[in-house]
């Protein structure tokens, strides 16, 4: 599956993603997911699991937070 699929398919959850090929597109497997991140390092723990991707599949900034500069 391709990273840009799975991060569609998952959208605003926690994604541990192994790669099996970076050219010429980012390829490989979704292994879990979580709604917290909390419970996505409890499933890396648990399944001893090394060399993985791990990403939020949503926005950075909460709906209806801003910052001021």
């Amino acid at each position: 599956m391709k990273l840009t699929s799975a991060r569609k398919k998952f959208k605003n959850q926690w994604m541990v993603f192994k790669i099996r090929r970076e050219k010429p597109v980012v390829e490989g497997e979704v292994l879990g997911t979580a709604k917290t991140r909390k419970s996505i390092h409890d499933f890396i723990d648990r399944n001893r699991l090394n060399n993985v991707y791990i990403t939020f599949n949503g926005p950075v900034v909460p709906r209806g937070v801003g910052f001021f500069f």
